[in-house]
This record gives structure tokens, C-alpha cells and sequence, in this order.
């Protein structure tokens, strides 16, 4: 414990305790380092403008639901963890529910949850955006 803390008495060891990371917190932030490390996605992994487009989007709401700051991701990366579904906070929910809404798509729980155990990755939830969307432009 610093110094700093040790002076304040108890109230200085409660706010050493409660400023640790929790194991989450570090979890969080070693892959948010991870994905700042490995650099942008290049749009032609998209393959087209639209599921690029898409997959903006999706990052776009991850950010503000899950992430709290902007990260690219690539097709082959799980949503186990790019969706958050690993910790359980209920911003996959979140997260879920807005896409949803944005393009126009019905993700059933039980469904997702089961393909998403089974490795759905980033680039198979745009697929399925794409094929089912209404609400699609590029």
C-alpha cells in the first residue's frame, strides 16, 4: 500500500482497497491493449462497402455500450468477448438490444446465446445482420 493512503488511517486503506481493479477491470483492460496493439482493421477484410458499413456501425455501439472507447475489430474475432457475453454486466444486453433496433433485426436470446457458446465470431453476427437487415444502406 503507498504512503499516501497509509496516513489517512482507515479511511486511506478503504481508498487503497477500492481504487485496486477488480480481475474484470484488468481483464477489460489487457484486451482493450491487445486490440490498440494490433492497429487498425483494413475495410477489405469486409470484402464489400455494406458489411463494412455494418460493422461500423456495430463497433459504434459496442463502444458506447461496452467498451467505452472506440476499437476496431476484425471478422475472425470472437463476440464471446468483442459482445462483452464473458463478463455479464448486462451491456451485451444492451449492446444487443441496439443493434437490433438499428438495423432492424431480431436476435432471439436463446439462439444467439447458443451460437455465440459456439464461437459465433464478429464476421458471422454481420453476416446475419446483412441477410436479415431492413434497414440496410451502404
Amino acid at each position: 500500500m503507498p504512503n499516501r493512503y497509509l496516513r489517512w488511517g482507515i479511511v486511506g486503506r478503504l481508498a487503497w482497497w477500492w481504487s485496486r481493479p477488480t480481475k474484470w477491470q484488468a481483464y477489460f483492460r489487457s484486451l482493450k491493449r491487445q486490440v490498440n496493439k494490433r492497429g487498425p482493421i483494413s475495410a477489405d477484410v469486409w470484402q464489400t462497402p455494406l458489411r463494412r458499413k455494418i460493422a461500423n456501425d456495430i463497433e459504434l455501439i459496442l463502444s458506447d455500450a461496452c467498451w467505452g472507447e472506440r476499437l476496431s475489430f476484425h471478422p475472425d474475432d470472437s463476440w464471446l468477448v468483442i459482445g462483452e457475453w464473458e463478463i455479464g454486466d448486462l451491456s451485451e444486453l444492451d449492446a444487443v438490444f441496439r443493434i437490433e433496433k438499428r438495423f432492424g433485426v431480431e436476435l432471439p436470446r436463446k439462439e444467439l446465446g447458443e451460437r455465440i457458446m459456439a464461437g459465433l465470431t464478429f464476421g458471422e453476427l454481420v453476416t446475419i445482420i446483412e441477410e436479415q437487415g431492413t434497414q440496410l444502406t451502404a
